[in-house]
């Protein structure tokens, strides 16, 4: 997810449902009617096609890096209102809100060169601890007695 106010939302259908594309057409048209300026999105619902997708939330991936976020924000919304005059084009949006929290911290690197780190290796600590290993490499289970996939969230502490 990507911030406080996002839920992930799994529905699981009975065996001899319609098309599963009909439910999504059906629930885009009516959560978009019903809540007005909210985002709702569709992901993958099965491992194949998550998996095929390198584990993205959507079949196309647009990234803006660069120094200036308030530049990149821009440049994104541009970018996602072009890809929505796209015919067939569907749950277009920006997956980095730019208003949540930020957490921002500067490594003394002397301290840090003292015990034989470098920046990177602090930075690669801060971001497996405070996000996982979904954002490294995401591993999933799949329980096969009911065919539901899990992501796992791993986090390692070494003590001492």
């Amino acid at each position: 997810m990507a911030g406080p106010a996002d839920a992930d939302i799994l529905v699981s259908l009975r065996s001899g449902h319609r098309p599963t594309p009909d439910y999504v057409r059906s629930l885009r048209l009516a959560l978009n009617r019903d809540f007005p300026g909210v985002t709702f999105y569709f992901l993958p619902a099965d491992i194949v096609s998550q998996t095929l997708n390198f584990g993205l939330p959507a079949p196309f991936d647009v990234q803006v890096l660069g120094r200036d976020l308030a530049g990149n924000q821009r440049v994104a919304a541009a970018i996602a209102d072009k890809i929505r005059h796209v015919r067939g084009a569907v749950d277009v949006r920006i997956q980095q809100p730019a208003d949540l929290p930020r957490f921002a911290f500067s490594v003394d690197r002397t301290k840090a060169s003292e015990l034989g780190l470098s920046e990177r290796d602090v930075a690669g600590s801060v971001l497996l601890n405070l996000s996982g290993s979904t954002q490294v490499q995401p591993s999933f289970w799949l329980d096969s007695n009911v065919g539901v996939q899990y992501l796992l969230n791993i986090r390692c502490r070494s003590i001492g």
